[in-house]
């Protein structure tokens, strides 16, 4: 099937681009998602018509990511976990820890309380994030050993 594009889909096309995919991921995901439409001669027309709003509306998003992603520049967590002699997790440490601990650091618990007061937020917040060219954000985090794992 093809789609014309209207937002930069990653391994896939940029914006307007006119791209061939199987028709099951055209239907399940890039359609019910708003990232693309049937590439027919109505839809075209339509396209074009509004490209310019559309790639508006694209860069205001991104802007907006990148105001976003400067507030975690510089942020470090830490966390403590059980770990092996070698420094190998007993556990896991799950994007719901990350998010808890960046609740908790200053500069950012405002800003994420107010997105847990948004109903059922943090039930959406943990299902894995969409890979989005706008974030440009990077958080890393180094394991510990607790102080009552430690052997000394």
């Amino acid at each position: 099937m093809e789609v014309i594009l209207l937002e930069r889909v990653e391994k896939l096309g940029a914006i307007g681009d006119v791209v061939k995919v199987k028709d099951g991921f055209a239907r399940n995901f890039l359609l019910p998602r708003k990232k693309a439409l049937r590439a027919n001669e109505a839809n075209r027309k339509v396209f074009e018509a509004n490209r310019a709003r559309i790639e508006a509306d694209n860069a205001n998003r991104r802007g907006e990511a990148e105001k976003e992603a400067a507030t975690f520049k510089d942020v470090s967590v830490t966390l403590i976990r059980q770990a092996s002699n070698v420094g190998q997790l007993y556990g896991s440490v799950a994007v719901r820890d990350l998010l808890d601990a960046l609740a908790a650091a200053p500069p950012l618990g405002p800003l994420l309380r107010a997105v847990d007061q948004i109903p059922h937020a943090r039930e959406r917040r943990a299902e894995p994030p969409e890979r989005n060219e706008a974030v440009l954000g990077h958080a890393s985090y180094t394991p510990r050993r607790a102080a009552a794992d430690s052997d000394e």
